[in-house]
Order: C-alpha cells, then structure tokens, then sequence
C-alpha cells in the first residue's frame, strides 16, 4: 500500500488534470528498509459517463537507508492507468 494525496480537477469535461504526492516504506529482512517518495501529475480523459483513461507522468526518489542518507538514486517511470474515476474524485 501507498499513501498518496491526489488533486482531480473535475470541472473540466473532457479532460480533467490531477496532481499528486506519494510516499512508501519497503521492509526487507536483513537489509537496509526502502523509503521511496514522489510526485506525480497527469489527465483523465473521459469517453463516457462512467469510462475514462488515465495518462501520467511519476518522479520516484529511492532512499535506500534513511538512518544515514548514505545511499540515494532517483528514477522515472511513466504510468499508464485506465477504470472509472470514483465518486470521491469527482468532487
């Protein structure tokens, strides 16, 4: 599971743009815990009442051993998302 916080500006008809933050924690046994945080933004475009397509664009930051910041990298990564926007989104 991954906590995000995500802005869907639903005024829009067609095409409604959202925002977000995100973090996460990987726990391993025997080795250093994961932390990954990022950012991420994109639209959903809708086709129907109840059918759209998500399209997005995430930065994901890896810090490997949060203690003592020793070893961190960055990646991207390009999401591609479909399904049905919520009820809660749609506000």
């Amino acid at each position: 599971m991954v906590p995000e916080l995500r802005y869907v500006y639903s005024r829009a008809e067609t095409v409604k743009p959202y925002g977000g933050i995100f973090l996460s924690r990987t726990l391993y046994d025997g080795l250093p815990d994961r932390y990954t945080y990022g950012a991420k933004g994109g639209a959903y475009v809708t086709f129907h009442a109840n059918a759209h397509l998500g399209l997005g664009v995430a930065y994901e930051r890896i810090e490997s051993n949060r203690a003592t910041q020793a070893r961190t990298s960055s990646a991207g990564k390009f999401i591609l998302r479909s399904g049905s926007i919520s009820p809660s989104e749609q506000r």
